[in-house]
């Protein structure tokens, strides 16, 4: 699946703030991948249950869960880049768009993560999102 198809199936503003921040970063000669967007609980799950470990989220603990985040990857030489050195920049490209950005959590670090701003904890949105699905979860967080 494409950036793009990604894009598509996430929160519509977060989606234009991504594309925002990639458009900074081309800006700047680098080019990004979009590897995670909405993830179900399930695929949450399975990612939870990886050794070693992928994620600390089970299904519904993540924003990934709510279509309310991405995860990036640098492609160079046209292929992708885990090199912990070149993620700082998404914080900087990924503040200018208006995200919130993994590598300034005290808890842990994100560094390929960016999501909507202000939002709540996961057992916020969790009621919310078995209410109404995500349409419900999107109504009520605009980003």
């Amino acid at each position: 699946m494409s950036s793009e198809d990604k894009l598509s199936r996430v929160h519509p503003v977060l989606a234009a703030k991504v594309r925002k921040l990639l458009e900074l970063a081309a800006a700047e000669g680098h080019q990004l991948s979009i590897v995670q967007g909405l993830r179900t609980f399930a695929e949450q799950d399975a990612l939870y249950r990886q050794r070693p470990r992928v994620t600390k989220a089970k299904g519904g603990q993540s924003m990934h869960n709510y279509g309310l985040a991405v995860d990036l990857a640098f492609v160079v030489n046209g292929k992708v880049s885990w090199d912990d050195k070149l993620y700082p920049d998404i914080g900087r490209w990924g503040a200018a768009a208006g995200l919130e950005w993994g590598g300034t959590w005290r808890t842990f670090k994100d560094l390929p993560h960016v999501q909507l701003k202000g939002l709540p904890s996961w057992s916020a949105l969790l009621p919310i999102y078995q209410k109404g699905g995500l349409p419900a979860v999107w109504q009520k967080y605009q980003g």
